[in-house]
């Protein structure tokens, strides 16, 4: 058990409790955990690059394997929330807060929220990394999503104004 965690690497902080169960057929974590601001990048996980080194795919989602083998590695089951999420250059979340379930590599964020682009996501997602194909579920709302402020933050779209209120029910293999 550790009680009162307190880490900073960069501008990035984590705070919280946390537990892990080496008695079950998998290593379970707990956690309550909470941030200031999580950027990515103070994590050497700076957005994009793998993504500008890879091959360029012909297909709006590429062929490329994701490493869901380590999902059933360990079962979790944690809150977490983050004033400042960063995971890429001009990209920001905030005030966002999940449940994560993790057990049996089947991986469930439920629910999700986060503000991003004046707006509102909240949802649930579910992956199923232990079956023999991988299924995704995703059920999210958006809700006064200023997409000409999120286009600008990325350097595009200058001109474009608008809000976007969307309801999303994606389910695959």
């Amino acid at each position: 058990t550790i009680d009162g965690l307190a880490a900073k690497v960069g501008g990035s902080d984590l705070a919280g409790d946390a537990t892990v169960d080496l008695g079950g057929e998998r290593p379970k974590i707990t956690a309550a955990l909470t941030s200031t601001l999580l950027a990515f990048a103070d994590l050497g996980m700076a957005g994009g690059e793998a993504a500008e080194t890879a091959e360029p795919s012909p297909f709006v989602i590429p062929e490329t394997p994701l490493p869901l083998d380590a999902l059933a590695a360990v079962d979790a089951e944690a809150t977490v929330a983050v004033a400042r999420l960063v995971p890429a250059a001009g990209i920001e979340l905030a005030d966002v807060a999940l449940t994560l379930a993790l057990a049996g590599g089947k991986l469930t964020l439920d629910p999700f929220r986060a503000n991003y682009g004046g707006g509102t996501v909240a949802g649930r997602l579910a992956l199923d990394g232990a079956a023999e194909v991988p299924a995704l579920a995703l059920e999210a709302k958006v809700d006064d999503l200023d997409y000409g402020r999120v286009l600008a933050a990325q350097g595009a779209g200058e001109d474009v104004q608008g809000t976007l209120d969307a309801a999303i029910d994606i389910t695959g293999r």
